[in-house]
């Protein structure tokens, strides 16, 4: 048996307990798991992990509501933004 022969919501609760960064370099193997990876059941497993010191959500907007591709991409720039803090704290250049 192959991965790729898991059910698709299986593959999306795997994704939701794995590491963000995980879940996005999965994303770049195959057309099927990109798709995977979009699952509202991944972003919203990762997303609650990682609540409330690393995801700010805006009071008005239900995390149920928003778009997966904009979940990723907001939690692409939180990264960004540490990993940039980091290193400006060790005197490093990004």
């Amino acid at each position: 048996m192959h991965l790729l022969d898991f059910p698709a919501e299986l593959l999306a609760t795997i994704c939701g307990h794995s590491d963000w960064d995980d879940v996005l370099r999965l994303r770049q193997t195959c057309k099927f798991l990109k798709k995977v990876s979009y699952h509202r059941e991944t972003w919203t497993a990762i997303l609650s992990s990682l609540r409330p010191r690393e995801v700010r959500q805006n009071p008005g907007i239900a995390l149920a509501s928003v778009c997966t591709h904009n979940l990723d991409s907001g939690y692409d720039r939180a990264s960004s933004d540490r990993q940039q803090a980091v290193f400006s704290s060790q005197g490093g250049n990004e």
